[in-house]
């Protein structure tokens, strides 16, 4: 898959498709084929699946975003 040639590019989102390798008990259907496609691809994966990445987790409140 070429997406950029030689430029970076960094993909985001809430894709609501857990999977076990980025930290989920089980994958679903979503997972599995969202794990297929980034194993296609050949992205590497730099978040760490050790920490909290969802809201629910958060502890204190966040207060006002500043954005710069």
């Amino acid at each position: 898959m070429t997406i950029t040639g030689d430029s970076r590019l960094v993909i985001g989102g809430d894709f609501n498709a857990p999977h076990t390798q980025w930290g989920y008990g089980r994958s679903s259907k979503k997972g599995k084929d969202l794990a297929d496609l980034i194993e296609k691809a050949g992205p590497s994966q730099p978040s760490s699946t050790s920490r909290p990445r969802t809201p629910e987790s958060v502890r204190a409140p966040i207060g006002t975003p500043h954005w710069t």
